[in-house]
């Protein structure tokens, strides 16, 4: 409604509507068709609100006429609802102006269910500014317009040169509610519908808004902003369908008076050409958006100005840095936009946008959408000259479609529409400068299902961002239509950069690609990045998808904690250049093959559950790592110049052989059929297991410790440095051939089953026990420095020098035999246990230096009847060609013992000292631990023969003073060597026999105790000190009894034999002696303690100075001869004489 307290004025058919509101009624209903024929100005605070009800109607404006002009009044309200406003048809052009405001007012325009039509003549026109409808020229000016519910439109108007079609904003602000239409305006110049000049102002349209089929000569179809400091809004959906830019030289009723020297373009929007300054010029859409069906073309001649450009929209700035701006803050969809020039050499570039403003601007939010533009030159969907375009799906994808360049159009009407399908697949094309800038937000992508390109000498900018995708994609390589061609410095800093469908992306030799943190360029099924150079930085990835895929870089750098991942094949025909270590992250079942050369100072660490797969012989230096998931390798040596590889995952050398250093590590490798030759310059440990029919070659100086369960069958070659394991099985089950050195470093006990050859060091370490359990082994020298090394195969061990050290052992079982090329030596502290069940020897050595610990099983002979038979039970433990030095501290002999004192089961060296034996031996010789001088004999039936000299022994610390014989037990022990020891001799049991002449003869004592028999066997016999009660059988030998003391034997001597006395000393017989032959008293004194202590049948024979004393005891004696004395006392002497004998001697007594 009107004003308070207005009353409504009916308009009759035909009436002047000027002509009631200049009568002051400010309140109008028509109830016909009207006229205006006289401009009405707002002027008052009295004519501040109208309203006009139009009710269907039609109004004619006279021509040349104005409605309200000027609209000076602040705060008027004006309302023209429900009419159409006409003008009568003119072939000359005049500005209508209709609704002029030039005054910083602010005003109210209600148009609700409105139409200005048909405002403009048909000539070609003149000259002219401002627009048909309404022009707003006022800095301060806020107009708005409010279209309502039924909304406004502004239809078929036409204007002139510099005139916009229906609407001009030259100042001030100026904003539409509700719905607006624009439909089929147009002029020669600036803004079919609408154009906003260079000053600062700002429209807004906050409703529906459509502009269809306007359309302009040179800028802008639908609207051209000239570039001031203008912002331009759509807040409410916004279509623009149909608008063009229609350039033709000749002016004409379709194309009224025109510029002829700037490029036509914007097929619905233009910004440019004068500087908007800092604040920039800016169209904004808020809303939904589309750009549908608009298009550029020039008919123009062929010059260097009459470029068709942006089909849809665009931004020039004739070469100047100028700040134009184009931000969609929501969906907007461009479809079916062209450009097209008729010369056939004329360019025609950006199907839906042409830009070109190195400080222009252009942001595209979420749900863009780029369908079928075409472009007769370049750019199907996007050129941009210079600028930047920001892609930024947040929300929702983004999509290029169907756009092409070069295509070809349909001629057959003014419109020349393109041919579909024809030309060749572009999105954007960026020509000399420009930035492109891609930021996706996870989930969210950027499609590309056509490519982008740059002009030839380009240096562009393409920038992705966020933790999205941008997917490039091609036709599998039917052709190179898909593939983008750009000349562009590219940074990857967040999400996939992803090249798909065996589409390339760049030129070779031109340009830089960067994959900063977080970013990852992506490509599979034949795909491939081309660029000067291609740099993965710290945190950035290269990924394949499946297939192959190429870069192609004159470099190609991964930085230290760049990655690379995915699956399929990656090549690189320039090399890979490792400037650090790189992640290889290959996750789940996937395999990513590199079928490039990595090379440079940087290694690898490959983590993630999947598979790489190195297929080719790479030169890098750096460490290789596999922490997780498989390296697997399709080529011989393919990471030999690593400086170090960790396998905590699994290394899979797939047959082929592979040399590796350093290598350290708790997982697994797979040789197949391969040899893993292993470098180290340093100490490095392996705990992993390592499987397959291939083998293990040891290289370099330092020491490989492994630790882990193997099960190669392949066999271990160390050529170099040292292998130390700590688990029988860490060899694997193949042969060992040590040309350097092997150490079992075994905590606890474990089996090493390997054949082990060489001439290298074997050490033994470490507490437990390594049993050695193959035949036909040999190695170098042997140093068992703790913990026990066990020799039990079947069969010989053969070594160089064999050393066992304090607090280590040897063991030999009793299968096995040990042959050492050199020195044996056993040290102090050290063990050797030896089962002897086996063929002697059990040790042959050059030579040996014995100490330690000797433990003995397994010994078994019978018990031996002499001394001499003894030596036949004595087993070679050690034999020797040089002699053996020192002996054992201790000798343990288990499981076998003596069951007799005089012999005893010991191990001692040969008296050569060339062997080392274990046998039975005579106690006696037994030494100052075991020493005894006791033979006992316990059974009667008992016989043991000393067929060897016994001499004096040093004392024992049994007690025995190592010169002294007993002979004990009812047994006979016969003596039947010439014995040299000095001490007594004494049978307290039994039979002393005796084998040998003179066999006691350095005794210092014999002593025959009583019931026991000391058995001269016919044989001569020198004794000491004769005493004892017992027996003495002569047989036929003379017993010789030097006394240089006095000595008694009360025992009986019989047989033939003779008795001859020596010695200074007194031998005092006080037994029944019978020995039949004769008694020589050749020393000292013969004493009787018995009658016929001799036997009546002796011969007596008394030596100068000699004594027979008879003691007052009778005596009978077969003859008597001498020179002696005989002192009778009180006995009578008898000699009964068969023959002639002859005493000199003197006899005296009583």
């Amino acid at each position: 409604m009107g004003a308070a307290n207005a009353v409504q004025v009916v308009v009759p058919v035909g009436g002047n509507i000027y002509t009631s509101l200049n009568a002051g009624n400010y309140e109008l209903l028509l109830s016909g068709d009207a006229v205006w024929n006289t401009v009405f100005p707002i002027n008052s605070a009295a004519r501040s609100t109208i309203f006009i009800d139009g009710a269907g109607n039609t109004v004619t404006v006279g021509l040349a006429n104005r409605l309200f002009d000027p609209i000076s009044q602040n705060n008027s309200n004006l309302t023209l609802n429900n009419t159409t406003f006409i003008t009568p048809a003119s072939t000359t052009n005049t500005r209508a102006n209709l609704f002029n405001y030039t005054s910083n007012v602010n005003s109210l325009l209600t148009l609700d269910g409105t139409t200005f039509t048909g405002f403009g003549g048909t000539d070609t026109g003149a000259t002219g500014s401002g627009a048909n409808i309404i022009y707003v020229n006022s800095a301060s000016a806020n107009v708005t317009v409010d279209g309502g519910v039924n909304g406004v439109t502004f239809a078929n108007n036409r204007s002139t040169y510099d005139a916009a079609g229906a609407v001009a904003l030259n100042n001030g602000t100026l904003n539409f509610n509700g719905a607006v239409t624009f439909d089929n305006n147009w002029t020669g110049n600036y803004g079919g519908a609408m154009s906003v000049y260079s000053v600062t102002n700002a429209a807004n349209f906050n409703g529906t808004t459509l502009f269809k089929n306007n359309h302009a000569t040179v800028f802008g179809g639908a609207i051209d902003i000239w570039g001031g400091p203008s912002t331009l809004s759509f807040n409410g959906s916004t279509t623009f369908d149909g608008n063009y830019i229609y350039y033709q030289a000749a002016n004409s009723g379709d194309s009224p008076t025109h510029i002829n020297d700037q490029h036509p373009r914007g097929g619905a929007i233009n910004i440019g050409y004068v500087s908007p300054g800092a604040t920039g010029t800016a169209v904004i859409f808020n809303a939904s958006t589309s750009f549908l069906n608009n298009y550029v073309v020039s008919t123009g001649a062929l010059t260097s100005n009459r470029n068709a450009l942006g089909g849809a929209i665009s931004a020039y700035g004739n070469g100047a840095a100028l700040l134009y701006k184009y931000i969609f803050n929501a969906p907007v969809l461009f479809q079916g936009n062209y450009v097209y020039a008729t010369n056939a050499a004329g360019v025609a570039n950006g199907g839906a946008i042409y830009y070109d403003s190195s400080a222009a601007l252009i942001d595209f939010s979420s749900g863009a959408q780029f369908l079928g533009n075409y472009a007769k030159s370049l750019g199907g969907a996007i050129y941009l000259q210079s600028g930047t375009i920001n892609l930024n799906a947040a929300t929702d994808d983004i999509r290029f479609e169907g756009n092409y360049q070069g295509a070809s159009f349909d001629g057959s009407t003014n419109a020349y529409q393109p041919i579909i399908g024809s030309g060749i697949p572009n999105a954007v094309y960026l020509g000399s400068s420009g930035n492109l800038n891609f930021n996706t937000t996870n989930g969210h992508k950027i499609l590309f299902y056509d490519p982008i390109a740059s002009i030839a000498g380009s240096t562009v900018t393409v920038t992705k961002t966020g933790d999205g995708e941008v997917i490039f994609y091609g036709d599998n390589g039917a052709t190179s239509n898909f593939d983008s061609n750009i000349r562009a410095n590219t940074v990857v800093s967040g999400g996939y950069f992803t090249l798909d469908d065996a589409v390339k992306y760049g030129v070779a030799g031109a340009g830089t690609f960067v994959a900063n943190s977080s970013g990852t360029v992506r490509g599979g099924q034949g795909a491939q990045l081309n660029a000067q150079t291609v740099t993965i930085q710290s945190g950035g990835s290269l990924a394949g998808t499946g297939g192959n895929f190429t870069v192609n870089a004159n470099t190609f750098t991964i930085q230290n904690g760049g990655g690379i991942s995915g699956v399929g094949t990656l090549l690189a025909p320039s090399n890979i250049s490792l400037a650090g270590v790189i992640n290889a992250n290959i996750t789940g079942t996937d395999q990513l093959n590199i079928a490039a050369n990595l090379l440079g100072a940087g290694g690898v660490s490959k983590i993630g559950s999947g598979t790489l797969n190195l297929q080719n012989a790479n030169t890098y230096t750096g460490g290789t790592t596999i922490s997780d998931g498989t390296l697997l390798t399709s080529i011989a040596n393919a990471f030999a110049s690593s400086s170090a590889v960790t396998v905590n995952g699994t290394l899979a050398l797939n047959n082929f052989n592979q040399t590796v250093n350093l290598l350290s590590g708790a997982g697994n490798i797979n040789l197949g059929t391969a040899t893993l030759t292993e470098n180290n310059t340093a100490a490095t440990t392996f705990s992993g297991a390592i499987n397959g029919s291939g083998s293990l070659v040891k290289t370099g100086a330092g020491a490989l410790t492994l630790s882990g369960s193997s099960s190669y069958s392949g066999g271990t070659s160390i050529n170099a440095g040292r292998i130390i394991a700590t688990e029988g099985s860490s060899f694997g089950t193949g042969a060992i051939t040590n040309g350097a050195t092997v150490e079992l470093a075994f905590a606890s006990d474990k089996t090493l089953s390997n054949v082990l050859s060489g001439s290298g060091a074997f050490v033994k370490s470490g507490a437990g026990n390594a049993t050695l359990t193959s035949s036909g082994s040999s190695q170098g020298a042997v140093s068992v420095n703790g913990g026990t090394l066990t020799l039990a195969q079947n069969g010989v061990f053969n070594s160089g020098a064999y050393t066992t050290a304090a607090g280590a052992n040897t063991t030999i079982g009793n299968t096995a035999q040990l042959n050492v090329n050199g020195a044996f030596t056993q040290s102090a502290g050290s063990g050797l246990f030896v089962d002897i069940s086996n063929n002697p020897p059990l040790i042959t050595a050059t030579s040996a230096a014995l100490n330690g610990v000797l433990s003995i099983i397994g010994f078994s002979a019978p018990e031996p009847s002499s001394a001499s038979a003894a030596f036949s039970t004595l087993y070679s433990i050690l034999e020797t060609t040089s002699g053996i030095s020192g002996d054992f501290s201790s000798k343990n002999i288990s499981g076998a013992a003596s069951s007799v004192d005089y012999l005893t089961i010991s191990a001692n060296k040969s008296s050569d000292n060339l062997r080392y034996q274990v046998g039975y031996g005579l106690t006696w010789q037994e030494g100052t631990t075991a020493g005894n001088g006791t033979f006992t004999l316990a059974g009667v039936g008992d016989n043991f023969n000393v067929d060897v000299a016994l001499n004096d022994e040093a004392a024992s610390l049994t007690g025995w003073n190592g010169r002294d014989l007993t002979k004990a037990g009812a047994g006979t022990l016969t003596l039947s060597a010439q014995n040299g020891y000095t001490g007594t001799t004494t049978v307290s049991g039994g039979t002393l026999s005796l084998g040998i002449a003179d066999a006691l003869a350095t005794s210092s004592a014999v002593a025959v105790d009583s019931g026991t028999t000391l058995a001269l066997n016919s044989l001569d016999q020198t004794v000491q000190q004769l005493s004892g009660a017992g027996n003495v059988t002569l047989g036929s030998a003379t017993l010789t009894a030097s006394n240089g003391g006095s000595s008694t034997f009360s025992g009986i001597m019989s047989g033939s034999g003779n008795l001859v006395k020596t010695g200074g000393g007194t031998l005092t017989l006080s037994g029944s002696n019978n020995y039949t032959g004769t008694t020589t008293v050749s020393g000292g004194t013969l004493s009787l303690g018995i009658a016929d202590a001799l036997a009546t049948s002796s011969a007596v024979t008394l030596g100068s100075g000699t004594t027979l004393a008879l003691n007052d005891l009778a005596q009978t004696v077969q003859q008597l001869s001498g020179a002696g004395n005989v002192t009778l006392g009180s006995a009578t002497l008898t000699a009964s004489n068969s023959g002639s004998s002859t005493f000199s001697g003197i006899m005296s007594g009583s």
